[in-house]
């Protein structure tokens, strides 16, 4: 998979329309390692960016811990699990606040940093300084809650959004709701496919209580979904996938 990154690199560049000297300026700042001690050993910052599954994280930052620097800031990529659950058996849970990219990142500038219980204020302000070089927009978490800032208003959205179909002031076909993130945070109309865009065979971060059963049936039909307590969603496996 490391051989064919320069390659895919390439194709999403050019898809979004970079020159070629562009993209290869980019290609030059990439270093493919083939192990972890190789990528973190002289690391000031490491971002963990794996699935969101929860021992997977954790036996990712077990491995960097023993090979990073000290002084080396960890940070783990995720939108739907609390920074203290991934970090909390670090020897040194300081150095390690969360950060949310948020989805698309070549699109969206927003990147949530997320401080926990035990977080160095210092190295947390570091690291939003660093992706606000980088050209982001990172917004400070002063509390790790369990969809941060940005995911529980728009899950408030999305919530009231489905209460309008419910009592049927609107229908949930198409961009009904044109303005459910008028915030800009993902700086697009919105309709009910957008509930499950993140659905990448992982969980869904979808938090509707009251869901009337056509809207269900719609994001089922459309995604292949299968509905859980509390109104989570998780993609079904299917054949060819």
């Amino acid at each position: 998979m490391l051989r064919t990154v320069p390659e895919r690199v390439s194709q999403s560049m050019a898809l979004l329309g970079a020159s070629q000297t562009e993209i290869a300026g980019v290609l030059r700042r990439i270093e493919l390692c083939e192990t972890v001690p190789a990528a973190v050993s002289d690391a000031q910052y490491v971002f963990e960016a794996a699935p969101e599954k929860l021992e997977l994280k954790r036996s990712i930052f077990a491995e960097v811990k023993s090979h990073a620097p000290d002084q080396a800031g960890l940070a783990s990529n995720t939108s739907v699990i609390q920074i203290t659950g991934i970090m909390g058996n670090l020897r040194q849970p300081h150095r390690a606040p969360g950060t949310h990219w948020w989805n698309p990142p070549h699109m969206i500038p927003l990147v949530e940093v997320v401080k926990t219980e035990w977080a160095d204020t210092k190295l947390a302000q570091d690291m939003v300084d660093l992706l606000a070089d980088a050209g982001k927009t990172p917004v400070m978490v002063d509390k790790d809650v369990s969809g941060f800032i940005g995911n529980r208003l728009q899950h408030a959205l999305w919530r009231e959004a489905i209460s309008l179909v419910e009592n049927g002031i609107c229908t949930a076909e198409g961009p009904i709701i044109g303005t459910i993130l008028f915030f800009r945070l993902r700086e697009t109309l919105a309709d009910f496919e957008t509930i499950c865009l993140m659905v990448l065979g992982a969980v869904a971060i979808v938090v509707m209580l009251k869901a009337p059963k056509g809207v269900w049936g719609l994001v089922h039909d459309r995604f292949d979904l299968e509905l859980f307590p509390l109104g989570y969603c998780v993609r079904t496996d299917r054949k060819g996938d």
